[in-house]
């Protein structure tokens, strides 16, 4: 009889190997119709296999050891990899990103320092430029602690009154808000170097407060010459209001004697100008008195000062 190989179904490998097809299937996974599956073993993957032995026999029966050598066989089931894999780890669970942090385009408080107040230092007038560009007090105030260099001495921790006190008491003074002048907030008057009643005026048009130029003086007192200065009954009198009055008599109130009028205080001799009122101010003159003056002066005038200018006669007419 001739040698006989034969490649067992999976139920009889299973026979076989001396496993039931249900043992065998739950060991490597397989399925009895299609024998795929994964077998991990050592570290490599490979398909399972069985080996077959046969014997010649009579009549063709199979596994009689009556005569003849044996031939052994290895069959491998299935030709792809397998489905199982006994040793592949369990898919990690996909993470849940973490939320980006929005960028803050808000204007960084030192640049706000920078561009407002008096100083480059952090002020009043930056504090509610500040808010407005979406700071919160609190923000603010940790700011402070961390560039206490920021801060001009009064309002330094501890200083009553001063800004970082106000903050942590959560009343802040709007009053001692000041904004910043130009650069060029002297190039109106005589001289670029110094601050005069042109001037004055001038910032006055652009929108700035007596207060707000009353705050630049202070920030830079060398702007400031001859009768101007503080105690001078000039510009900076005018504006703290401790300019000289004159006297009055004891029963009627009015000059001693008459205001003066003249071309001599502003910029030029033949023309009058916001400088020659204010010092006819500063003489006791009266709106009444000025109006009567520009009245009777039209000729001095000249440019913007002119009725209908929106000038100097504009502001005693309008």
């Amino acid at each position: 009889m001739a040698a006989l190989t034969y490649a067992f179904p999976v139920a009889m490998a299973g026979t076989r190997l001396g496993l039931s097809a249900d043992d065998l299937a739950e060991k490597y996974g397989l399925e009895e119709d299609t024998a795929e599956g994964i077998v991990q073993e050592f570290g490599e993957q490979q398909l399972p296999s069985m080996k077959t032995t046969t014997y010649k026999g009579r009549g063709n029966v199979l596994g009689y050891r009556g005569g003849g050598a044996p031939t052994t066989t290895e069959t491998v089931f299935g030709g792809k990899p397998l489905s199982y894999d006994m040793a592949k780890p369990k898919a990690p669970e996909a993470e849940t990103p973490e939320a980006e942090t929005p960028e803050d385009t808000r204007q960084s408080l030192s640049s706000i320092a920078a561009q407002y107040g008096l100083t480059g230092r952090f002020g009043h007038q930056d504090y509610f430029k500040a808010l407005e560009a979406g700071n919160k007090p609190g923000e603010i105030q940790s700011y402070l602690e961390a560039n206490p260099q920021m801060l001009a001495e009064s309002n330094l921790p501890g200083m009553a009154g001063g800004l970082y006190s106000e903050i942590v008491a959560g009343s802040v003074d709007p009053s001692k808000a000041f904004k910043r002048l130009p650069e060029t907030a002297t190039v109106a008057g005589q001289s670029p170097d110094y601050f005069g009643h042109e001037d004055l005026y001038s910032m006055r048009s652009q929108g700035f407060s007596d207060k707000d130029i009353l705050g630049y003086l202070n920030q830079n007192p060398s702007k400031l010459r001859g009768q101007n200065v503080p105690g001078g009954g000039g510009l900076y009198d005018e504006l703290t209001g401790a300019a000289r009055k004159p006297s009055s008599s004891s029963g009627g109130g009015s000059p001693t004697s008459a205001p003066t009028f003249s071309t001599a205080a502003g910029q030029s001799a033949e023309y009058l100008g916001h400088a020659d009122i204010e010092a006819a101010k500063s003489s006791g003159a009266s709106d009444a008195q000025i109006r009567d003056f520009l009245q009777q002066n039209i000729n001095k005038l000249r440019g913007a000062n002119v009725p209908g200018g929106g000038g100097l006669y504009d502001e005693y007419f309008g």
